[in-house]
């Protein structure tokens, strides 16, 4: 027999308080795992992110003098830190490092596409202003000079 609307609502409160009770229990017992793994809070969702696995782990536990392993954010950082340019657009670099967060993320995989374009795309304008000297208006300053000169 199916159920009445108000039967419904009511299954779905509780689907929902169930739903959520459980992502809270399991988001505890990954706190407390953290042998293995991370916790990240990306925007309003939390991610497990996990870390090498135990071959990998345990390779780099032997050879202590080989580069620890980087995720997007740690690269992406150390490539803006390396343009002076970046230093004047906070909000940029940013935005390039939750894109780069969101890339990490493994449980993100359907945004993986649109955030490594939008990564790429503000990585090559923030190289164009180094390279250029700035905005449009500097550029233009600069063609009228060398055609003064």
């Amino acid at each position: 027999m199916p159920r009445t609307a108000e039967q419904q609502r009511e299954y779905m409160r509780n689907y929902r308080a169930n739903k959520a009770r459980k992502a809270a229990e399991s988001a505890v017992e990954s706190t407390t795992e953290s042998a293995g793994a991370s916790v990240t809070n990306i925007g309003s969702t939390r991610a497990r992110t996990a870390k090498a696995s135990k071959p990998a782990a345990a390779k780099n536990s032997t050879t202590p003098d080989s580069p620890k392993p980087e995720g997007i954010e740690e690269s992406v950082a150390a490539e803006i830190k390396a343009m002076p340019h970046a230093a004047n657009q906070p909000g940029k670099v940013a935005i390039m490092l939750g894109l780069a967060r969101i890339l990490d993320n493994p449980h993100a995989i359907p945004q993986h596409t649109p955030a490594a374009k939008a990564l790429d795309e503000m990585m090559t304008k923030l190289r164009g202003a180094e390279v250029a000297g700035g905005n449009k208006l500097t550029q233009l300053r600069s063609r009228r000079e060398g055609k003064s000169a």
